[in-house]
């Protein structure tokens, strides 16, 4: 599965990660920087999506637009450095988390809609996520009667609740430490209906044709 596994292991879902495509590689975080793993798309990133601009590490999973291009990490970390994470709201469009290492602080942005569903274990001492809450489960994290119960009845849960306690999935559009969760996301007028045509034709064009997909 792909995704960021910061302070666990993605063998530890040994299906997703036979299962791994052509397309997706495994790249092991630096050992001086933390314990994590990420499995990205090489059709998305030619190489490992990490960039260090004033010492300071950016590691990417998913994809974005910014200022007009596609996954430019090292204009975006650039921009975060000088001018802090409310710069994502520049994002024309992306799925994405980003593990930022500044010095001993530790923050992950998350995308503004929370599309890189990425969970998160409470109950750990730092920050220890997982594109699945199988990866994150332990022997010490109860089940929830509670959302045992609304899972039954409606067949899905809400908000950021999973089926498990102390483990959550990512707060969307924030700046998250391992000890407080910042809203960056500013919101703007949407746009009219009318307009979304041209709008979802403007993003498609920053994919060769031949790798455009579009689910029903």
């Amino acid at each position: 599965m792909r995704g960021m596994y910061l302070n666990c292991d993605p063998k530890s879902l040994p299906a997703s990660f036979a299962a791994m495509s052509d397309n997706s590689k495994l790249y092991k975080f630096p050992e001086n920087i933390a314990q994590g793993y990420l499995i990205y798309d090489t059709n998305a990133w030619s190489t490992p999506p990490i960039e260090i601009y004033q010492e300071q590490v950016f590691i990417a999973s998913g994809w974005f637009i910014y200022k007009q291009k596609l996954n430019p990490l090292a204009l975006l970390a650039k921009d975060i450095v000088e001018h802090g994470p409310s710069v994502l709201n520049d994002i024309l469009a992306g799925v994405f988390v980003i593990y930022w290492k500044n010095g001993e602080q530790t923050t992950l942005l998350t995308d503004a809609l929370g599309l890189s569903t990425h969970y998160i274990d409470r109950l750990a001492s730092e920050l220890r996520i997982a594109p699945s809450v199988k990866a994150l489960l332990t022997d010490k994290h109860t089940l929830n009667n509670d959302m045992q119960s609304i899972l039954g009845k409606k067949q899905h849960l809400f908000g950021n609740f999973t089926l498990y306690n102390e483990i959550e999935r990512l707060q969307p559009g924030a700046a998250i430490t391992s000890g407080t969760e910042l809203s960056y996301f500013t919101f703007y007028d949407g746009k009219a209906i009318e307009d979304l045509g041209e709008y979802v034709n403007t993003l498609t064009e920053f994919w060769p044709y031949d790798t455009r997909i579009l689910p029903l």
